[in-house]
């Protein structure tokens, strides 16, 4: 069972819904769209290389059974269009239950969202929300760090439970021998 998730992209009046059904996470989701973001220059760059990406499908609405909900918005300034400028808010929620009076899932704000050590070490609580003005590589790197921490994170806890799997299968090999 896939880890579901929808990216919802404002820019102007127009609202796209983006679907994916695997590895919706931010250690993959979060980090695939932060490194997006990274290599773009406007908002219909983003869009164009989210559709080019398989792991993505466009579609008409929120999907009913997701996990995470990516928000990133191109906003527009007095009335104007700004998807040539690259002002982003980008906000990450996790699903938390649902509202059966409104009939409809609600979603929480990340609980361990920080954008470095730093900030985790001390334990300073942040939204998982992020206004990107200066939209600079330097900017995105330090500001969605989170995402770029989680996959490196996942990467680790991969490898140590593979060295584990490995080590088990070794010690069955040599009680096999004996």
């Amino acid at each position: 069972m896939g880890t579901r998730c929808n990216i919802k992209i404002q820019t102007g009046d127009t609202t796209l819904w983006i679907y994916r059904h695997w590895d919706g996470y931010p250690a993959v989701t979060g980090n695939d769209l932060a490194t997006k973001l990274v290599n773009v220059k406007n908002a219909n760059e983003f869009i164009t290389k989210l559709i080019n990406d398989d792991a993505y499908e466009v579609t008409t609405e929120q999907h009913g059974d997701i996990e995470y909900l990516y928000k990133i918005i191109f906003p527009t300034w007095n009335g104007k269009d700004s998807s040539n400028d690259m002002s982003i808010q980008f906000e990450t929620l996790k699903r938390s239950g649902f509202n059966k009076d409104r009939d409809e899932d609600t979603f929480e704000y990340l609980d361990d969202y920080y954008r470095n050590q730093s900030e985790q070490d001390d334990k300073r609580k942040r939204l998982s929300y992020e206004y990107l003005i200066d939209t600079t590589k330097k900017e995105i790197l330090k500001k969605l760090g989170y995402y770029f921490r989680a996959a490196l994170k996942m990467q680790i806890q991969s490898a140590e439970h593979q060295l584990k799997q490995d080590a088990y299968f070794h010690q069955l090999s040599d009680i096999e021998e004996e």
